[in-house]
């Protein structure tokens, strides 16, 4: 008897805390999957009011991508307090088990938005929206996809693959999940000073120059780039003949590996480097207004600005100078006083915190007198 009355408080025991385990960590419902084409269309979703023993539904949207591109989707939860969107790639469309998150993103308060750019390659992707906890609600889902043009590098992610460089050719890559590195060589017959000029929208990646052997000649950082705002960077260096390596590679953040830094990046070798300093800057116009001068020069390639330098003496004794980025041909300065003034103009190449400046270009003059 005393037996079976501990089985019936054993059982009443257990099931008490199975309905507290379950009325205070609700199950999440089945998801809804749905297939969409990444076309830019609203897609008007809803997550419904959970039972008693569950949360709120996830709603999934699968698609395929045929090619490498840019993904883009914007969220925005509308009458959601708390939700959140997830980027997923199927790395196995047979085994929905087996996928990658690629980014999560908690939208907390309704009529709040979170909006996304993410360079992918191609294959088998899916959005989920879920929400936290027993929030149910209405949302608004964007998706849109812009195939990738002119890429160069797709396919060299090895040394033994590595992309032979055109001197002064501008090569294109995209690093993404997948595709994490390209390799590019270069062949030297001789001593030459070259220029590496590299263009990324990578939040943060690392270049590298190697030799024959695989051995790192040079390594740096470089972050801070974007879609709208590519950073640009330039690395001088003096290599004697034989073969070399460049590696471009995304920097992957370890506390937060799924936010892969992806994105696009051009690369240019110049050889075009007198090696005693650069070439003088060509076709320098100097027109006098009232109170200043008007300076324009010929653009030249590989060089990260221009110098400018003006004064009263032909010899340019108490000099003024300024600098200006590689994007400007031209520039206005005010100066002090009426009379002749003196213009001449030079680039430099940007090496870390290094200047190594070029030939001044000939001198013009000028004559102010507005003053």
């Amino acid at each position: 008897m005393i037996t079976q009355k501990m089985g019936w408080v054993r059982f009443l025991f257990l099931g008490g805390l199975f309905l507290s385990l379950t009325l205070f960590f609700p199950q999440r419902s089945e998801a809804k999957d749905f297939r969409i084409d990444p076309d830019g269309k609203k897609i008007e979703g809803e997550i419904k009011r959970p039972g008693k023993a569950g949360a709120g539904e996830s709603n999934r949207y699968f698609f395929n991508l045929p090619t490498e591109g840019t993904l883009s989707f914007r969220y925005q939860s509308r009458t959601i307090k708390d939700s959140y969107i997830s980027l997923y790639m199927e790395r196995n469309p047979e085994d929905r088990d087996d996928v990658l998150e690629m980014v999560r993103r908690n939208v907390y308060g309704s009529v709040k938005s979170f909006e996304k750019e993410y360079v992918v390659s191609e294959g088998a992707y899916y959005l989920e929206t879920a929400p936290y906890g027993k929030n149910f609600g209405s949302y608004a889902l964007t998706v849109s996809f812009t195939p990738a043009q002119g890429i160069t590098a797709l396919g060299n992610g090895s040394f033994q693959l590595a992309k032979a460089v055109r001197p002064e050719k501008a090569e294109t890559g995209m690093l993404t999940v997948t595709n994490s590195e390209d390799y590019y060589k270069v062949e030297q017959t001789k001593e030459k000073t070259l220029t590496f000029l590299y263009q990324t929208e990578i939040s943060h990646s690392y270049f590298t120059i190697l030799d024959a052997q695989k051995k790192v000649i040079r390594r740096t950082d470089v972050e801070g780039g974007s879609a709208r705002h590519p950073k640009k960077a330039s690395f001088r260096q003096t290599l004697p003949a034989g073969l070399y390596y460049v590696r471009v590679e995304i920097a992957v953040d370890s506390d937060s590996p799924e936010e892969v830094p992806c994105g696009l990046y051009h690369l240019t070798v110049s050889t075009k480097m007198d090696p005693k300093g650069l070439s003088a800057v060509q076709s320098v116009t100097v027109r006098s207004l009232s109170h200043g001068l008007w300076v324009k020069w010929a653009a030249k390639s590989g060089v990260d600005g221009y110098q400018i330098q003006y004064a009263s003496s032909p010899l340019f004794r108490n000099a003024s100078t300024y600098k200006v980025g590689s994007a400007s041909l031209r520039r206005t300065v005010v100066v002090p006083s009426r009379g002749s003034w003196y213009v001449r103009v030079r680039s430099f190449i940007r090496d870390g915190r290094q200047l190594t400046y070029g030939k001044w270009s000939q001198v013009q003059r000028a004559n102010v007198t507005g003053r």
